[in-house]
């Protein structure tokens, strides 16, 4: 799988960058329960910095189901402007609350007066924006090219990447709903849970409810 698809931690994983941690006491902190509303097209003209916990963006229609775009972990940026078309009639994406999270939000005026003393936040802030847009390009690709069963697959090396999946015995551990990983891939839920079956009889992965065990071998 295409390295660029990975969640990439940020300052090689030793916490924010200098130049984030030295703006943050410059954000308004609020708290947020899962499945809250933290960013929606509603918000303009506000930078918001997930601190703590995870969240998730998603397509939000009134007729389909709910299409997940994205996760999102402590350090990364983003606005309502950055995740939404200009277009009216594109459907609007939402970042929810994936766990109980804390957020920061920085009028983007204030935020432009930071990076004029501190070019670094706008280098953070597009290197973060680039390679989610890269994730972004790489899912539409599946979604036109990959069955279900090879996106589904994929996904789940991703998930197993994420900050929040947690080394196992027999691979790495992620936890997911059939649901979320069918908005994930964009499948029914019925689907994702037989090919998760599936992959589970060939050995690729175990079950236990919402706790998938991704094997590492064979992980592209």
């Amino acid at each position: 799988m295409d390295q660029s698809m990975h969640w990439a931690p940020l300052n090689g994983g030793a916490g924010f960058p200098p130049c984030l941690e030295r703006a943050l006491p410059h954000f308004e902190r609020r708290s947020f329960r899962p499945k809250a509303v933290i960013c929606s097209s509603e918000l303009h003209d506000t930078l918001c910095c997930l601190i703590s916990g995870s969240a998730t963006a998603y397509v939000e229609e009134p007729i389909n189901q709910p299409v997940v775009t994205d996760y999102f972990f402590p350090g990364e940026l983003f606005t309502a402007e950055s995740l939404n078309d200009s277009d009216a009639a594109t459907p609007a994406i939402v970042v929810r609350a994936r766990t109980a999270s804390e957020v920061g939000f920085l009028p983007w005026t204030r935020f432009r007066d930071l990076a004029r003393e501190d070019p670094e936040l706008y280098e953070l802030l597009l290197a973060q924006w680039g390679r989610r847009q890269r994730r972004l390009e790489i899912k539409v690709h599946d979604l036109a090219r990959a069955d279900v069963a090879q996106r589904v697959e994929r996904a789940l090396h991703h998930l197993a990447r994420l900050p929040n999946a947690v080394s196992h015995p027999g691979g790495t551990q992620v936890r997911i709903t059939r649901q979320e990983l069918g908005q994930f891939v964009g499948c029914s839920r019925e689907m994702a849970g037989r090919v998760l079956k599936s992959l589970q009889q060939s050995g690729a992965l175990m079950l236990r409810g919402r706790t998938i065990v991704v094997r590492n071998d064979g992980a592209s």
